[in-house]
């Protein structure tokens, strides 16, 4: 496990640069462009994955002594730390420029929405390959968007979102489809593997 982290380090390391530096610029910049830090965090293990097929590391992986557990996890540790990476940095930046300790507006709600879209993305690209996921990745993120537009032109939403019980409630239900994601893309390797 720890081997395929530091495979993914080396091999993507210049895009794992450019891509953290666009998660700390983005992440000073308010709450406009944290979604904007967020896509980029999305973005890493579609091109971890990528990275793999273009080497044919993705059909030498079977032969390792790996479940298809641990070759899927090393996307979504990675995945996890550049969006908690990103939230400490724009909370932070929102602190410094208050002067008191400031969690910027929407951030739970921006880092749900990147994680169900990382949950639903996932297995399709593990499943299929990145060029065949494509389509899934880029409409979750453009339905994702718009559902985001509609929600926030809402104005119950942002008293419901106030609640603290609602934000917590929706934020553990997150996360259990994102632990679900792990074993069905776990489950969706072990598929593809057989073919």
């Amino acid at each position: 496990m720890k081997g395929l982290m530091m495979k993914d380090v080396f091999t993507a390391k210049k895009i794992l640069l450019v891509y953290f530096l666009m998660i700390v610029l983005f992440s000073f910049g308010g709450t406009q462009t944290m979604l904007f830090a967020l896509i980029y965090a999305l973005m890493l293990p579609v091109n971890m994955c990528s990275y793999d097929e273009r080497s044919h590391f993705d059909r030498m992986m079977p032969a390792l002594p790996l479940t298809g557990l641990q070759c899927v996890l090393d996307k979504y540790i990675i995945t996890y730390i550049c969006a908690a990476v990103m939230m400490v940095l724009s909370v932070g930046a929102t602190s410094a420029r208050c002067g008191a300790w400031t969690i910027p507006e929407n951030m739970l709600g921006s880092l749900a929405a990147m994680l169900v879209t990382h949950a639903i993305v996932m297995p399709a690209i593990i499943r299929f390959g990145v060029a065949k996921a494509q389509a899934v990745y880029l409409g979750a993120i453009i339905i994702e968007g718009a559902l985001i537009a509609l929600i926030s032109r809402w104005d119950g939403m942002n008293m419901l979102m106030n609640i603290p019980s609602v934000e917590i409630g929706i934020f553990v239900f997150v996360l259990a489809i994102n632990i679900a994601s792990i074993f069905v893309s776990a489950k969706m390797f072990d598929l593809r593997a057989e073919q």
